[in-house]
């Protein structure tokens, strides 16, 4: 097996000289010497990857878990419990974090967040920090950070958007937003209604739960508003106060094959956040920042449990209620033109109430505070740059409802990177750091409605990870390689135990290596390809010491390849080809992990665009996925969609 790994990056190395590169407003990017400040986050000056313009306004997406085709090595999978997730490199679902606008996203009772509930009309950008990302993002950011932004104001005026997109199965996506700038004051509203009645499975899904086709509890809705004011003053210094209203109600398709299958509806999953930003540049030709962000999130839930298929008698219910409170501070400073140095601290305090209906809806507190401090440095000339940063992280649990106490835990952490430039356009970049995951309350106490057995003595996970990477740009061609390896101690991971339960488990250790590959290639105005590829291999040590414990959901190979070909000034084709490779996973039945089937998916979108009158344009659009009508799986037991066909018309003006 390492001599087959060795040989796959060999070729990546060779590829990496002669495959195209990934679009030019989506590359890894590095800047010297300047400190970007996106949604109240000081982005550091390392390799990350963008997302932003045209890609994003052509997805055709519902949510912003469609999004995952657009990012190199990350895979989208829906779990048992009917969540959409983003799986980075090989990570679970809790291990990476989400922000928007500076706001965290994930739910610390579980450090999740479900993407298919989360709408995209408002996003105008992605900034995906891999790797070893920095101390200011505090705890938990163990395999990464994935920041969204809501779209910018024109320079001055108006600018407004409305779309219409609609699909098979009374599928109905109805988006706008009313983005401007006047002055100092800038301000941004959005809303987005959808609705299905779920998702069509391959011709060839032979299977009686699903007899007519359509999957069986696909259905989902919601409706979400934004707003956003800004006020602009001083030398670049501005506040931002924004509000968010999501309010879903979603089925869970149930397993099939499985003896005891989730019968779940989430009738309830309501959300409001509140944000504050802010950005004050002070002293000597504005050489300091300070940069801050307060937020308050309520999440309220209900998961129907129902006795069989018919969904007609319920046999349980769990209601929840949480309540975040969280809080960030950076302070940056530019020193001598070639030093950066940061102090940040961060934290988040967080209650979940729930109640079942088995219980006679006594109320069950939990509570979990989570807090981190650290430093960075970073120097740097015309041809390298060098940082280092340490935080230490800790997290106590006040309130663990019926259940035992838990210890607090206190871990460090620590990123360090070497970039050299051997020309313009040529660099290598070598990164070196250490995360900490805290387990989370649903993790140590939660019962899941009798599917998991709770585990109060899970340990804090913690990463090391090393990346060497090379980075190559010019003015029609982009590329990079990067070669990782990650050693994750006390793991956590879910086994198998009898009567059909889950139990969370920390493994010793586990082991990733693999190359990634992202390249994009501009020839001219009209055409624009975009190629990424990734190698992963991932095991935990058995009791022989050997890295030989295949784990579950971790894909060898994950990759994606689109064409974007504008025929005409109005006419413009987009060709997407996405493709995942050798995963395992538990299926129930069998005493070992299973290879779930590799897969391959097409899409395609055609859109027509007009100039109806001065500053008006709009688009007529058609979009195909799985145009092959694939039967593929992200996780066992859950076929997901088939064929899907939509159309649409944007109008922005």
């Amino acid at each position: 097996m390492i001599q087959k790994t060795y040989h796959f990056i060999t070729v990546f190395i060779i590829l990496s000289f002669s495959l195209f590169a990934q679009e030019a407003d989506s590359i890894k990017s590095y800047t010297l010497g300047e400190v970007t400040i996106q949604g109240g986050i000081v982005l550091e000056p390392q390799t990350v990857i963008q997302i932003k313009g045209k890609q994003l306004e052509n997805a055709d997406v519902s949510s912003v878990a469609g999004l995952a085709k657009f990012i190199p090595s990350v895979k989208m999978q829906t779990s048992s419990r009917g969540e959409s997730m983003f799986y980075f490199r090989g990570s679970n679902k809790r291990q990476l974090l989400f922000f928007l606008d500076g706001a965290q996203l994930n739910t610390p009772w579980d450090n999740t967040i479900d993407l298919s509930v989360i709408p995209v009309n408002a996003i105008g950008g992605i900034t995906v920090t891999r790797g070893v990302p920095s101390v200011i993002y505090g705890a938990n950011a163990l395999a990464g950070v994935v920041n969204l932004t809501t779209v910018e104001p024109p320079y001055q005026g108006d600018e407004r958007k409305f779309n219409v997109l609609l699909g098979e199965n009374n599928f109905q996506k109805y988006s706008a937003y009313w983005n401007g700038n006047k002055g100092s004051l800038s301000y941004l509203a959005a809303f987005s209604y959808f609705k299905t009645e779920g998702y069509t499975l391959p011709d060839n899904y032979k299977e009686p739960t699903d007899p007519d086709y359509l999957r069986t509890n696909s259905q989902s809705g919601y409706f979400s508003g934004f707003g956003k004011l800004g006020y602009s003053y001083g030398t670049d210094s501005n506040l931002d106060f924004s509000v968010t209203y999501l309010d879903a109600s979603k089925g869970v398709p149930p397993e099939n094959d499985v003896a005891n299958p989730r019968y779940w509806k989430y009738p309830v999953w309501r959300r409001l956040g509140l944000t504050f930003n802010g950005t004050n540049k002070f002293g000597e030709s504005a050489n300091s920042i300070l940069v801050y962000t307060l937020g308050f999130t309520t999440l309220q839930s209900q998961i129907d449990q129902y006795a069989d298929i018919a969904y007609s008698t319920i046999d349980d219910v769990e209601k929840g209620d949480d309540l975040v409170f969280l809080g960030r501070i950076i302070f940056t400073k530019l020193i001598g033109g070639n030093s950066i140095w940061k102090i940040a601290a961060s934290g988040t305090a967080s209650s979940h109430k729930e109640s079942f209906l088995s219980g006679n809806y006594a109320e069950l507190t939990y509570a979990q505070n989570i807090g981190s401090v650290g430093t960075e440095y970073e120097y740097f000339t015309e041809r390298f740059s060098i940082t280092g940063g340490v935080s230490l992280d800790a997290s106590a649990t006040p309130k663990t409802g019926d259940k035992p106490s838990a210890d607090p835990i206190i871990d460090y952490g620590f990123n360090s990177s070497l970039v050299y430039f051997l020309t313009d356009k040529l660099s290598f970049q070598v990164d070196f750091g250490r995360k900490t995951r805290f387990p989370t309350l649903r993790e140590l106490f939660s019962g899941a409605l009798g599917r998991f057995v709770p585990n109060p003595d899970l340990k804090a996970e913690s990463a090391v990870t090393t990346e060497i990477s090379a980075n190559y740009a010019s003015h029609n061609f982009t590329g990079g390689l990067s070669l990782f390896l990650i050693y994750l101690k006390d793991g956590i991971v879910r086994v198998s135990l009898p009567e059909r339960q889950l139990m969370r488990v920390n493994k010793d250790q586990i082991r990733t290596m693999g190359a990634e590959l992202t390249t994009t290639y501009i020839p001219n105005n009209k055409f624009r390809m975009n190629f990424n590829l990734t190698f992963m291999n991932s095991f935990a040590k058995n009791a022989a010491g050997e890295f030989a414990d295949t784990l579950e959901y971790k894909p060898q190979y994950l990759g994606g390849v689109d064409f974007i070909y504008d025929i005409t000034e109005r006419l413009n084709t987009i060709l997407e080809f996405n493709f995942v490779g050798e995963e395992f996973g538990i299926q129930e039945g069998y005493e070992y992990f299973r290879r779930l089937p590799s897969y391959a998916l097409l899409n395609f979108r055609v859109g027509y665009s007009f100039n109806l009158s001065g500053e008006t344009k709009l688009e007529i659009y058609f979009r195909g996925n799985n145009l092959f009508d694939k039967l593929y799986y992200g996780q066992w037991s859950l076929p997901e969609a088939g064929r899907q066909f939509f159309g649409g018309v944007s109008v922005k003006f």
